[in-house]
């Protein structure tokens, strides 16, 4: 047994048949880990074959539910860094992150796991020196029309940013910071909130970034109040522009009150006319 996790080694139809029969059944494996606390105790002892089972030549759909298993696992003492080593798993992962690299379900979950893992600190130095983060943002254009995808991308970022050797890779190496603040205003909430909070922590350890971060802010919240401002006054103005109770077009106001548009006036306008004090005044 490693340090790390309980090995228990299996025939791979047993452990299949013993994975199955708790999660396969009736429900997907990620859904029974979130919902069934039992099923933490039995993943923990087969965290080693679940992670042997990640590899190529296995069906995507095994892979899959082994990914979404272990994606999912919340286990304080496991030591992610020593599974990535001991199942060669960094090249598999980068790999699958390539876009049409494999089903879309498959890559986002590659993405969760890349997540789960880089809460440990020598996990996310391990990933940043293997090329992971500008795999990520190639994926990242790739499915960018994609809320999950870019929310679980902006998610890795997130947790990356916490970890000193991976901040400063994203900082200085990469243009993820960029593509954070382009997305700080996405119609998404959830990928608004990730992006404002990992965007928080990138401004407090690096001043330039900061300084653009803060500039993009003030800019966005500036367009809103004048968009707010404009659109106060055209609907304030609208009821004066088009009040079909008080319409108006044919007729026009001139120095001696109303007249026809059209500039026609009667015979009898005028004989009601009369002076007084060398000005022409209605009578009627």
């Amino acid at each position: 047994n490693h340090s790390a996790f309980c090995i228990q080694r299996q025939p791979k139809r047993n452990l299949r048949h013993s994975i199955g029969c708790t999660v396969r059944g009736s429900i997907p494996a990620v859904q029974a880990v979130s919902y069934l606390n039992e099923w933490f105790a039995l993943s923990q002892d087969y965290v080693g074959d679940l992670a042997a089972e990640i590899r190529a030549e296995e069906e995507e759909e095994w892979v899959l539910e082994c990914l979404g298993t272990l994606a999912n696992l919340t286990i304080p003492d496991l030591d992610w860094e020593l599974v990535l080593k001991e199942y060669n798993l960094v090249p598999y992962l980068k790999d699958r992150l390539k876009p049409a690299s494999a089903e879309d379900d498959l890559i986002l979950e590659v993405v969760i796991m890349i997540g789960t893992v880089s809460m440990d600190d020598a996990c996310a130095a391990m990933l940043a020196k293997s090329g992971i983060i500008p795999a990520l943002i190639e994926l990242l254009n790739a499915q960018q029309e994609d809320d999950e995808f870019v929310c679980q991308i902006v998610y890795v970022f997130y947790q990356m940013v916490f970890h000193q050797a991976t901040r400063d890779v994203i900082i200085k190496d990469t243009q993820a910071p960029a593509y954070l603040i382009d997305l700080m205003h996405d119609k998404n909430a959830e990928i608004r909130k990730v992006c404002d909070n990992t965007l928080d922590i990138i401004a407090e350890y690096d001043e330039e970034w900061g300084r653009k971060i803060q500039s993009e802010k003030f800019r966005f919240h500036n367009n809103q109040w004048l968009e707010m401002v404009e659109s106060r006054q055209a609907d304030e103005s609208e009821p004066y522009l088009n009040d079909n109770d008080n319409d108006r077009t044919d007729l026009f106001y001139s120095a001696d009150g109303i007249t026809p548009a059209d500039g026609s006036v009667s015979p009898d306008f005028f004989n009601d006319l009369q002076p007084q004090n060398g000005d022409m005044h209605h009578t009627g």
